[in-house]
């Protein structure tokens, strides 16, 4: 195999390209779980959208996952705090937005979490 000499600058880029807004992607894809998957599909697949807590309960009923609505609300909230979803917490009713500014990046996150959890 051979080895390559990164310079500090290159390195700082590299590192900063794969931590957009203080998400470490790389770290993500073995920490998420499949409902979060499905989440983020919802928001990002095909294009990023908003949607309600209750219509995303109701798509992940759809889709043939058995979920409470409270569950759904903590994987909501435990994206949010990752930085991949915007809840607004004041809404009612709740409201959840993806983040247009990583949706390159979290597409890349669905797809490759998702063959980690299908493999």
């Amino acid at each position: 195999m051979k080895e390559i000499n990164v310079s500090l600058s290159q390195e700082k880029k590299i590192t900063q390209k794969n931590n957009v807004c203080g998400i470490d992607f790389e770290e993500l894809v073995y920490d998420l779980k499949l409902l979060d998957v499905k989440i983020l599909k919802l928001f990002y697949v095909p294009k990023s959208t908003c949607w309600t807590l209750d219509h995303v309960v109701k798509k992940i009923k759809q889709k043939g996952v058995d979920v409470s609505k409270e569950t759904v609300r903590r994987y909501l909230i435990r994206l949010d705090k990752l930085n991949l979803l915007k809840v607004i917490k004041k809404s009612k009713p709740l409201a959840i937005q993806s983040n247009h500014k990583i949706k390159k990046e979290v597409n890349k996150l669905i797809i490759l979490t998702s063959a980690r959890l299908t493999a």
